[in-house]
């Protein structure tokens, strides 16, 4: 923007200079013109600044607004996630919202392609499925626990984060129209005022009908019916080994997410993508699906058990002595 106003400016100048000599060289009183209706637009812009300045104003929190309902989003489906994750950890069974996401990686809700290099929900899946995948303890229950409002799951205190500083900005808006007169909001101070207002109510919007949207069960169950055929299918944990047809439909759905961060990476770095792109190392990868050393313990008490470690995909002397109290 203030590269605009500069070669605008330039242009001005130039212009002026222009008619000055041509006024000088000839009869005509160019530049007395030009001076002259260079002050009516001045007095027109000077009169309508201000809704100038407004109008930035609005799309700057348009955007601004945007990216917030798209966090909120993200945030929601980041703790149903988990929320449905411990609400199946009491039985031998994964969370079918899970298993769905392990096979169908979702990416950031942002369209934005440097969103999508850096979001870390899909690492954030993977490694709740790598401290599972293996585990044999105990499980309490063939049923996982009964669900409960959405509100709770995402707390009151998070909601708070996103409705208290727009609802804050209402209502002082609201005082002030009790106090000032109409003038204020077309001539005087309001009228910087009104464009934050109007952020804050088309926010409350958002957000609402955001959580409204996602809060629904339904909803869910709907997805997973879709995806798995069932609503609420039983999928043991011991049938996700990699070396069953699950299993590979996982590692296949891994590899695929790293391709494609891979691709995107190179799209942001401005570098030509190579045929088999792979992300570069950065904290927001998902690791491998499934540990490359995977410890199988049984625990009875404080007793202490020698267990096996499997080394996968290495040598063929697999077999490596190692104790471990939990």
């Amino acid at each position: 923007m203030i590269n605009t106003l500069l070669k605008f400016a330039k242009y001005v100048l130039l212009i002026g200079v222009g008619t000055f000599f041509v006024e000088w060289l000839t009869d005509y009183s160019a530049f007395q013109v030009y001076k002259e209706y260079s002050l009516r637009t001045f007095i027109y812009i000077y009169t309508w600044i201000n809704w100038v300045i407004i109008a930035l104003f609005i799309y700057t929190l348009s955007l601004k607004g945007k990216t917030k309902v798209l966090k909120f989003t993200e945030m929601l489906r980041e703790k149903r996630f988990f929320y449905d994750v411990d609400r199946w950890s009491c039985t031998p069974y994964i969370s079918p919202i899970h298993y769905t996401y392990m096979l169908t990686p979702l990416e950031s809700i942002n369209n934005n392609i440097q969103a999508r290099v850096f979001d870390s929900f899909y690492q954030k899946v993977v490694n709740s499925f790598r401290d599972k995948v293996y585990s044999t303890k105990n499980f309490s229950s063939y049923d996982p626990k009964n669900r409960i409002s959405f509100i709770r799951v995402v707390g009151l205190f998070t909601l708070a984060k996103y409705y208290l500083p727009p609802f804050l900005l209402l209502s002082l808006t609201a005082y002030l129209i009790s106090l000032k007169p109409l003038t204020f909001w077309y001539e005087g101070l309001g009228q910087f005022v009104v464009p934050f207002a109007a952020y804050s109510f088309i926010l409350i919007v958002f957000l609402t009908k955001t959580l409204i949207h996602h809060s629904s069960w339904e909803l869910v169950d709907h997805e997973i019916l879709q995806q798995l055929g069932e609503k609420d299918p039983r999928i043991a944990w011991t049938s996700l080994n990699q070396h069953t047809e699950q299993g590979r439909l996982i590692i296949a759905a891994w590899k695929t997410e790293m391709e494609n961060r891979g691709r995107r990476e190179y799209q942001l770095r401005g570098q030509p993508v190579p045929d088999n792109p792979k992300p570069i190392n950065h904290y927001n990868i998902a690791p491998f699906p499934y540990p490359p050393e995977t410890e199988r313990f049984h625990v009875a008490g404080n007793k202490v058990y020698e267990v096996p470690i499997e080394k996968i995909n290495q040598l063929q002397t697999n077999v490596i002595p190692f104790k471990r109290k939990i």
